[in-house]
């Protein structure tokens, strides 16, 4: 299965630079970097990263049929991860944080954002950006939430071309696959039964107020269904930011 790759040594950020380009971008291209500049993460946070030290890449989606299905492609690409993951290392513990993070035991390895790009009013594509935290060994210690990688989880080098390879063939086989089964839901069912958040009481913000929620589950319309202030709510990605 062949793909299209244009690799940086070093960007500012390969999301943007797909952003900047997206009239002369095929869909499906590969924007790879060994290091960014200006890498970031949902809600405008830094993604810190070494670098050679790993993954980190951006692509669009052009086809109507694909985008169309917003809500559950960052459901879908978390579960990608974790299969390609399991699928070379054979790691049990893999899981999935609403929306988009994937984690091992109870340490982030690897985020994912989704951004839509517009023509004039109109949705034209999105632009995806994965980061995955391959080889490094030490991150900064004012991140908010636990992070690992795969070399500290494995204790051996992961070979980051071999990985991606891997990974960039699993993403394409699997979007072909909800393009033509458009009622595929194996990402949500997987997302359900490896939810790292289920059952957690955990704060979040919602609606610019911050409270203490427990998650109950991931529904079969990718929102997650919370208890909050003693009422269950069904939320989207949007109306909920957690710390």
């Amino acid at each position: 299965m062949n793909y299209k790759e244009i690799h940086f040594d070093t960007i500012d950020s390969t999301s943007t630079y797909i952003k900047n380009n997206f009239d002369k971008i095929d869909e499906m291209t590969f924007v790879s970097a060994s290091y960014q500049s200006q890498g970031r993460g949902r809600n405008s946070r830094v993604w810190y990263s070494k670098k050679d030290e790993n993954l980190m890449f951006s692509f669009c989606i052009k086809d109507e049929s694909l985008f169309l299905m917003y809500k559950d492609l960052s459901l879908a690409l978390a579960y990608i991860l974790a299969k390609a993951i399991y699928g070379l290392y054979f790691i049990d513990d893999i899981f999935i944080k609403w929306p988009n993070d994937v984690y091992i035991n109870s340490s982030k390895i690897s985020g994912i954002l989704l951004e839509t790009h517009m023509s004039g009013e109109k949705i034209d594509g999105i632009i995806i950006g994965i980061g995955v935290n391959l080889n490094q060994k030490e991150f900064p210690s004012d991140l908010i939430y636990p992070v690992s990688s795969l070399s500290l989880i494995l204790n051996k080098d992961i070979d980051i071309n071999f990985f991606k390879d891997f990974l960039f063939k699993k993403i394409i086989f699997y979007l072909n696959k909800m393009k033509n089964e458009p009622g595929l839901k194996n990402h949500i069912e997987y997302a359900k039964k490896h939810n790292y958040l289920k059952d957690k009481e955990v704060y979040a913000t919602i609606s610019g107020i911050k409270k203490k929620v427990k998650v109950l589950d991931i529904n079969n319309d990718c929102s997650l269904k919370i208890k909050v202030d003693d009422m269950i709510k069904d939320i989207i990605s949007s109306e909920i930011t957690f710390h």
